[in-house]
């Protein structure tokens, strides 16, 4: 990618850090999915915060506005519906989704958008 350079960091053996790639234009669920279930996770024990209370509900209606749109997915594949990012976006809206004490997030059940992630995506190809 044009301007793409590397970052001066261990990362992963073998791999590199590269600067410039496309994941700020991409939609990736599976970070909100892991956000969400880290909020809820704090939830439980009472840690969540007004702040991160709010933080909870900007990730929730962010998935719940982006959901419709192709994701790359963790290995930035290409744009398309993968079942593993959308996965995670569920589980941590299901996460979310559960009682939170008072004055918490969204209770109840999840908004349904028509979506199914074992309907409508797409599962990588695994090489066994």
């Amino acid at each position: 990618m044009a301007g793409a350079r590397a970052l001066p960091l261990p990362g992963y053996p073998g791999g590199t850090d590269r600067v410039a790639n496309r994941a700020r234009r991409q939609f990736q669920p599976a970070s909100f999915g892991e956000i969400l279930q880290l909020y809820a996770a704090a939830a439980r024990l009472d840690r969540l915060g007004t702040n991160a209370r709010r933080a909870l509900d900007v990730a929730v209606d962010a998935v719940e506005r982006n959901w419709p749109r192709p994701d790359a997915g963790l290995w930035e594949l290409g744009n398309r519906g993968w079942s593993p990012s959308r996965l995670c976006a569920v589980a941590g809206l299901r996460a979310a989704a559960r009682p939170v004490g008072p004055g918490g997030a969204r209770r109840g059940r999840p908004r349904r958008h028509g979506a199914s992630p074992t309907r409508s995506c797409v599962r990588p190809a695994v090489a066994v």
